[in-house]
């Protein structure tokens, strides 16, 4: 699946001997990549994280052995979302397993829709035929492909829990993005800060109007 092909070669890639900012970077992609997958197979979706895994789920449309890899995986990710996250080898093969298990299984699917396809096509005239339509993937405007927007403003307390190698990576792959800086908030700036959070907000919101 398209979707997930951003997220092979970080797969790929992380490792235990990195930095441990660039592992809790790489393991959030991966998952982001992920979730966008699991809500393509359903057409779209609001949903994300557990309730996401068990709609597919109940749907039939993963199996019971990638549902337990992704809560797996989802729990590492709560786990990297900690202000003293410290990578561990396990969180590093619960996102491998859950990634591996779930592209290919869209890839086995794919392969049986090709051939069923290919069937329909070869049919006699005069029998039926079911039309097996190819998923176009949404438009990609920035260059994390899960993120496609075109502009972004990231309104963050200075005692804040985001990593600064994951914000500054954030902000450089997003054309536009900005940072404004809350002093005094910490990572629940909105809420502690409101009005300032409001008037940040306000003011990207002008440049673009």
């Amino acid at each position: 699946m398209a979707a997930l092909a951003p997220a092979r070669p970080l797969v790929a890639r992380v490792d235990i001997s990195q930095n441990p900012e660039e592992i809790a970077a790489d393991l959030l992609d991966i998952w982001n990549a992920v979730e966008v997958g699991m809500r393509a197979l359903l057409g779209g979706s609001a949903l994300g994280g557990q309730p996401l895994v068990q709609e597919l789920r109940q749907r039939n449309m993963i199996s019971i052995e990638q549902a337990h890899s992704l809560l797996d995986f989802l729990a590492a990710r709560d786990r990297v979302k900690r202000t003293e996250y410290r990578p561990t080898s396990a969180d590093i093969e619960a996102a491998r397993t859950a990634y591996t298990r779930l592209d290919e299984g869209l890839r086995a699917e794919a392969a049986s829709a090709g051939a069923s396809t290919t069937a329909t096509a070869a049919a006699p005239v005069g029998t039926s035929a079911t039309v097996v339509p190819t998923p176009v993937p949404p438009a990609r405007r920035s260059r994390i492909p899960w993120l496609p927007i075109v502009a972004l403003l990231l309104v963050l307390g200075d005692a804040g829990a985001v990593a600064p190698a994951l914000r500054d990576r954030l902000v450089a792959a997003v054309p536009s993005a900005r940072i404004e800086t809350i002093p005094g908030a910490t990572h629940f700036a909105a809420l502690e800060r409101p009005r300032e959070v409001g008037a940040a907000i306000g003011r990207f919101a002008a440049e673009r109007a």
